[in-house]
């Protein structure tokens, strides 16, 4: 799958610095995760003998996994100071000054408020690659107990865990947000 000139570099549309950066993380896991799904079903239906070429196929594209969640991973640690968010604790209170109508609008108790609006989506649209690149690893290694000998990764389930884990995470901070997003609480106003 080879994705458009236009998705693959921003600057066509004047895109530039932190925008422009995660554009080139973003679309790391789409392609990651096409290449984990045609393993999985190739590996479903494969032989013996070419269970051992997909064990191969499998060590690489995890390599590849823990280069996207490190690149990832390096642009929020790159966010400067005034893309720090602070969080709300939702209470009866807040809820009664907000005109709020129960738990309805809230996914949890605690609400990120953001800068602006483009933050709140650029961290959301990073928490969703997020998703994508370590939901697809949790399929790898969940194929990789059909490979011969497949304990060639002794921690293969701390592996798994820790990606859906991060999928269940990174689901929980983007729900967080809904009610940000649709401006229920103030913009935070950075001093």
């Amino acid at each position: 799958m080879c994705l458009p000139s236009w998705l693959r570099d921003g600057t066509e549309f004047g895109e530039q610095g932190l925008d422009l950066k995660l554009d080139s993380c973003i679309t790391r896991p789409a392609m990651f995760r096409r290449s984990t799904q045609e393993l999985a079903r190739n590996v479903r239906d494969a032989s013996e003998q070419d269970r051992y070429r997909y064990k191969t196929i499998a060590q690489e594209l995890l390599r590849e996994a823990q280069e996207i969640d490190h690149d990832l991973i390096a642009w929020e640690m790159s966010l400067p100071p005034d893309w720090a968010y602070s969080t709300e604790t939702r209470s009866a209170q807040l809820q009664k000054e907000m005109n709020i109508d129960g738990d309805r609008m809230f996914y949890a108790n605690i609400v990120p408020i953001y800068s602006s609006l483009q933050q709140a989506a650029q961290r959301n649209r990073y928490r969703a690659a997020r998703v994508i690149s370590s939901a697809a690893t949790a399929r790898i290694l969940l194929s990789c107990h059909s490979f011969p000998s497949h304990s060639f990764d002794a921690d293969i389930w701390v592996r798994r865990e820790r990606a859906r884990s991060t999928v269940h995470s990174m689901i929980d901070d983007i729900c967080a947000s809904v009610p940000f997003h649709f401006g229920h609480f103030t913009l935070l106003r950075h001093v």
